[in-house]
């Protein structure tokens, strides 16, 4: 993914794909992380009605 307002030698390795178009244009925004084996970790950034958390997919 384009980076143009990154830097050369350091750069954020969780930055968000689509930017600030993508960030206002949802309403939840959640990261998938692979965890343990086959297990999945979704965390929940920003979303009105839903606090910050994590939960794990087995």
């Amino acid at each position: 993914i384009a980076d143009p307002g990154g830097g050369v030698f350091i750069s954020d390795p969780k930055k968000p794909a689509g930017g600030h178009v993508l960030a206002h244009a949802s309403t939840v925004r959640l990261m998938l992380r692979k965890g343990k084996g086959e297990q999945r970790v979704c965390k929940v950034f920003d979303a009105p009605n839903l606090p910050e958390a994590e939960a794990i997919s087995f």
